[in-house]
């Protein structure tokens, strides 16, 4: 189930010192927000009602009336609902095998119930029709982008891979208008994610952004951003749920390149299929 007050949690530092009163209030009377109009709501946070309306898009919601949905089903439930958990290394096995499941699952929730499917469609349809493409992420966000590599290569659809900036805009040199490049990033923030956004955006090409939903440089000059529900970023263990979704999430893109190009894609699987078979064969 999507969690309003979990995201409000995860995204409470980014928040403006408006979007801090009406978190507050709805972190501390969230049975109240559910049941007042929205006139009462930003009368008791002290601010306007487009604030609270921002606020519910920033949250990835269309407006203040989904948020009340979305919170009275949260509430009816959260007696029972497993909610995500810090993980500690002084956890038995038991306990962390429930919450890195658990965690894993409800980071998918978040993300299925903020993205939007034309942004899926659009960074499908932007792909199809890029002459050249690169996949630019370092450290964690390689390993995810080596897998979609590995995906559009499987349809016939060939993509360059760099993790590190001198190497990405060196590629993106020989790139025209309309080619695409897919940044994959946590934060939006890193000094080599920004240097390659810049360089693309100045050759007019295609900017594809997969990060999360937090205020970023990256995020403001992307063409497309698929950007994720708010997730942990714990020092200790890493961004484990980050990984999970943004992999989901190049599975979704990858599946409507398929289904768009259905018959080329069909003819190219056969093709993997068949050169694997005469592997096997051979063997």
């Amino acid at each position: 189930m999507y969690s309003v007050l979990g995201q409000i949690t995860q995204m409470y530092d980014t928040f403006t010192p408006v979007e801090k009163r009406i978190a507050d209030l709805m972190i501390d009377q969230p049975v109240k927000v559910v049941n007042l109009p929205i006139k009462e709501i930003a009368k008791l946070a002290g601010t306007s009602e487009a604030a609270i309306v921002r606020f519910s898009k920033r949250l990835g919601l269309s407006g203040i009336k989904v948020v009340k949905v979305e919170l009275a089903r949260e509430l009816h439930t959260i007696d029972t609902e497993k909610k995500p958990s810090k993980i500690e290394f002084t956890d038995s096995v038991e306990v962390l095998k429930e919450k890195v499941f658990n965690n894993s699952i409800q980071a998918l929730y978040n993300t299925e119930k903020i993205l939007s499917p034309k942004l899926i469609d659009d960074a499908a349809q932007a792909i199809i029709k890029a002459k050249r493409m690169m996949i630019f992420g370092v450290g964690i966000a390689q390993v995810v982008g080596e897998d979609f590599r590995l995906k559009l290569a499987q349809i016939d659809k060939l993509a360059h891979l760099a993790n590190d900036s001198f190497t990405a805009v060196s590629m993106l040199g020989n790139f025209e208008p309309g080619d695409v490049l897919f940044a994959i990033t946590s934060s939006g923030r890193s000094k080599e994610i920004i240097e390659v956004i810049k360089y693309a955006k100045k050759q007019r090409i295609t900017i594809i952004l997969l990060t999360q939903k937090v205020p970023s440089p990256a995020l403001r000059m992307a063409d497309i951003a698929l950007a994720m529900a708010k997730e942990e970023n714990e020092i200790k263990v890493g961004t484990m749920t980050v990984r999970i979704v943004q992999l989901a999430i190049i599975d979704a893109v990858y599946l409507r390149i398929g289904s768009i190009q259905s018959e080329a894609v069909i003819k190219s699987l056969t093709n993997v299929n068949n050169a694997r078979e005469d592997i096997q064969d051979a063997q």
